[in-house]
């Protein structure tokens, strides 16, 4: 009988251990195609699978290994030791995504395991997936207290999160278990660095040099600690003499290129970016293909203000390393600096695939998408980055600059002032305060910006985001000076394109180009509206450049009817928009905008005209050496003031402000009652943004509602917190809160319509009411004002000397309320002020064609200069013929 050969389901144990002793041999060419016969001949054997996957896994065959772990996964899924072991492989083979999938399963399957914690923890914190890794390792620490490697993983994590602080104390922890553990040591230095805790990283630092005193990173991380302890020049000198030890040649060159770049880093907290970047280059002539190197010298521009060059070497960084991060975090940095807010986005979309928890680029993404409109997107990464890191203070920066932007203020200023107390040394952080405060009628703006001085903005090393300010300012030398710094810092390295000689007015029409956010129904259009209708269109060509994102309404249909060419640019970059314009030939730009929300202001830097002038939207000098012109009139620069504009001031003959004595108000402006308004009370009215009230504003009217019986006041109406904020100020006066009511929003000729119910308007000082004044005196209210020194605190005295009532413009605080209260207990003398707004559309103030003729002329006046070759200069418009 013929017999047939079998063979079992499973190898014997004396098979495998005569193969595993093979391998302890060292015999690893014998052992493992043993153990491939053994596993061809029991296909189905996990321990076959298991045994292969080991020796091959020893040898350094990771794919292969990763090729038999699998199998036997598939034989034994329940099994958490070779779903561990494929994660090995998995992790050696650059795959970390599947390492951890597999550290996951092989811990859900045995909670106990800690190596697989520990890998599952360490593989999500190198793949940026820190929520996740702190989760893993936290798990850890509780299985097994005592675990060193948990302990120092867990602050490496916290460290990468953004949390130093718990970073520190996990590192602490760390230590005491293994005192003589330099890794632990070294980064608990960077912990501490982090936490901005010199005198504690110094120590730890000294304690590290000593444990290890050759090691270089040891070394070059104990220069930047010098550098933050306040001895930079000890900390260069220690760099220097790391590089004199070096060996000359391509043998010591990554560690030469590592040196430098860490000169470069402490040169840069020195604040010398310049010299950083020539060290920076020096490294890179040592480790061309350094894409960190690279990284690090994109930043140093962008400290230099070279955004472009910065891009390039962004660039270059991603191309030698698309997997770093932080490549694409500065790419992103540069983007976004350059106006280009769609790659920024895309680039730190690209980063946060790689490392998805990092703070900093989840922040930086944020600020992206918020300049794209993308708000609500915007803020859940904001939430998401503080989340992570509840002390990072950019992310509350940048966050309650965007808050503040969308009159969201009280969020605003909670995120402040929680970025003060992290970095009281900013600024820029406490200016955004002082004027989220003011938006919220927070007395405690003034008295902050009391504390503010230049002297103060320029130790910290910082411009200050001087337009914020200007609620509170009326010291125009201040102003220029902080003016002028803040536009050099921020503008300062855009090269301007050179225009030719012009030789004569061009043949045919001027073309004039205006450029805004706000062509829609907004404030802006209320007054110039009947400017672009009155328009000479036989002698100028009007363009209108639009970057706002609204981009409907009557006014704008109107305008549109009105002009030349209307352009959708606000998916250009500031310089794409500038060589449009420059394509187009206008010959005089006019900014809008200047730097007030949504401005696109870099524009003007690049040059989009010859000549380009600052109109209306901003009420103060720019400080920029690119803005040639400002428009204004004898009022609200005098000659006493003029030294304070860095800009030629042209000055037309009556007011500066252009109106639209067409704006239809309604018919039916209803009743006092449907207002909120008591009938027979004298009516105060003010409807000035809250951020326009300072405590001395409202002291005044409180003492004059004290001394006018049966008076009240009628505010616009205000957030919330405001507006109680306002009725606890009235009765800290003891004036009775009801006597303050708060006007609802309401369509714009109604809210003019119902200025009827109102007898007498009060201006704010500092910065008075503008289209607020305008829209009073269009609509038959007189405004008591008070002229201060600044352009935002005249403009009450141009309106009214405009439309002949020069007589309500007062120069004091007992003098403004002295008039308001005469008018009020006099009312003939105050029928007898406003029976002169009778024929206000007879003024110079609403005489919107004049006010056109003017206007052009002053265009022609500068662009003639221009054209003869000279420099601007001041330039006097004649009063013209009504």
């Amino acid at each position: 009988m013929t017999g047939k050969t079998t063979t079992s389901a499973s190898p014997s144990r004396d098979q495998i251990e005569a193969i595993l002793t093979l391998a302890r041999q060292g015999r690893m060419g014998d052992a493992l195609p043993r153990a491939q016969a053994l596993l061809a001949a029991h296909p189905s054997a996990f321990d076959a699978a298991h045994l292969v996957g080991v020796l091959q896994a020893t040898s350094g065959a990771f794919a292969q290994a990763e090729t038999a772990f699998r199998r036997a996964a598939d034989l034994r899924p329940a099994d958490a030791e070779i779903h561990f072991m494929l994660g090995v492989t998995l992790q050696q083979q650059g795959k970390a995504d599947e390492a951890a999938a597999a550290f996951r399963r092989a811990s859900s399957l045995n909670p106990q395991h800690e190596l697989a914690l520990l890998a599952l923890g360490t593989t999500l914190q190198e793949i940026g997936r820190t929520g996740e890794a702190l989760d893993a390792l936290e798990r850890l620490i509780r299985l097994n207290p005592a675990s060193l490697d948990a302990h120092n993983n867990l602050g490496v994590a916290l460290i990468q999160a953004g949390q130093p602080d718990k970073a520190a104390a996990a590192l602490e922890t760390a230590l005491h278990l293994r005192p003589d553990a330099p890794d632990t040591l070294y980064n608990l230095v960077a912990a501490l660095l982090s936490a901005r805790r010199f005198d504690a990283a110094l120590v730890r630092s000294e304690q590290l040099l000593r444990m290890v005193p050759r090691d270089p990173q040891a070394l070059m991380q104990h220069a930047l600690v010098l550098v933050e302890a306040g001895r930079g020049d000890e900390a260069l000198a220690h760099l220097d003499a790391m590089l004199a030890q070096l060996p000359q040649g391509a043998a010591g060159a990554p560690l030469r290129a590592a040196i430098l770049g860490h000169r470069a880093i402490a040169l840069m907290a020195l604040g010398r970016p310049e010299q950083a970047l020539d060290v920076y280059d020096e490294a890179l002539r040592a480790a061309p293909a350094d894409a960190d190197i690279h990284a690090n010298r994109a930043l140093a521009l962008l400290a230099l203000r070279r955004p472009y060059d910065a891009l390039v070497s962004a660039q270059m960084a991603a191309r030698h390393n698309s997997a770093a991060p932080q490549a694409h975090n500065v790419l992103g940095l540069a983007h976004l600096r350059l106006g280009e807010y769609g790659a920024a986005a895309t680039a730190f979309g690209q980063g946060l695939a790689l490392r998805p928890d990092d703070p900093d680029m989840l922040s930086h993404l944020a600020t992206a998408l918020a300049e794209l409109e993308r708000h609500d997107e915007a803020d859940r990464l904001w939430a998401r980055a503080l989340t992570l890191a509840p002390n990072h203070d950019g992310a509350l920066f940048v966050q309650g600059a965007s808050l503040g932007s969308r009159d969201r203020h009280a969020e605003a200023a909670r995120l402040f002032e929680r970025a003060l107390a992290l970095r009281p040394e900013r600024t820029a952080v406490r200016v955004e305060w002082i004027h989220a405060l003011s938006h919220l009628c927070d007395w405690r703006a003034g008295e902050e910006f009391a504390r503010l001085t230049t002297e103060e903005a320029e130790a910290a090393g910082e411009p200050v985001p001087f337009h914020a300010l200007i609620t509170l300012e009326d010291d125009p030398a201040r102003l220029r000076r902080r003016a002028e710094r803040y536009a050099q810092t921020h503008y300062g390295h855009i090269v301007p394109v050179a225009f030719p000689p012009a030789s004569a007015i061009p043949e045919g029409r001027l073309k004039i180009g205006y450029f805004s956010a706000d062509f829609h129904d907004h404030a802006t259009m209320f007054l110039m509206s009947g400017l672009f209708r009155e328009h000479d269109r036989e002698q100028f060509e009007i363009h209108c450049y639009s970057f706002g994102t609204v981009r409907e309404g009557a006014l704008r249909e109107a305008l549109i009817g009105q002009v030349d060419r209307f352009h959708e640019v606000g998916n250009r970059t500031e310089s794409e928009i500038a060589a449009l314009a420059r394509e187009h030939g206008i010959a005089v730009a006019v900014d809008l905008k200047g730097l007030t929300g949504f401005a696109r202001f870099g524009l003007f830097a690049h040059r989009a005209a010859p000549v380009q002038i600052g109109y209306l939207g901003f009420p103060a000098t720019t400080g920029a050496s690119f803005i040639d012109y400002i428009l204004a009139d004898p009022v609200i620069i005098p000659e006493e003031e003029r030294a304070h504009y860095t800009e030629q001031v042209i000055r037309l003959p009556h007011s500066y402000q252009a109106n639209d004595n067409r704006r239809p108000i309604a018919t039916d402006a209803g009743s006092r009652a449907d207002w909120g308004l008591p009938e027979g009370a004298f009516v105060f009215c003010c409807f000035n943004k809250g951020y326009k009230i300072a405590r001395d504003d409202f002291a005044g009217w409180m003492r004059i509602l004290a001394a006018v019986e049966n008076s009240v006041l009628w505010l616009i109406s205000l957030s919330p917190e405001t507006e109680q904020a306002l009725r606890k100020a009235a009765a800290d006066a003891g004036v009775d809160p009801a006597r303050l009511i708060f006007a609802p929003r309401a369509p714009h000729d109604v809210h003019l319509a119902r200025h009827a119910h109102a007898d007498l308007g009060l201006d704010t000082l500092r910065y008075n009411a503008h289209t607020t004044a305008s829209d009073a005196l269009w609509a038959g209210l007189p405004v008591v004002t008070r002229a201060g020194r600044c352009f935002a605190a005249r403009v009450g005295a141009s309106l009214n000397h405009a439309v002949g009532l020069s007589d309500l413009v007062t120069h004091d605080a007992a003098g403004f309320e002295s008039l308001a209260i005469a008018l009020a207990r006099d009312p003939e003398r105050l029928a007898a002020v406003r029976a002169r707004l009778a024929d206000r559309d007879k003024t110079p103030l609403f005489d919107t064609a004049g006010f056109t003729r003017a206007i052009e002329a002053a265009y022609r006046a500068a662009w003639q200069r221009h054209a003869d070759g000279l420099p601007p200069a001041d330039i006097a418009i004649p009063a013209f013929q009504r």
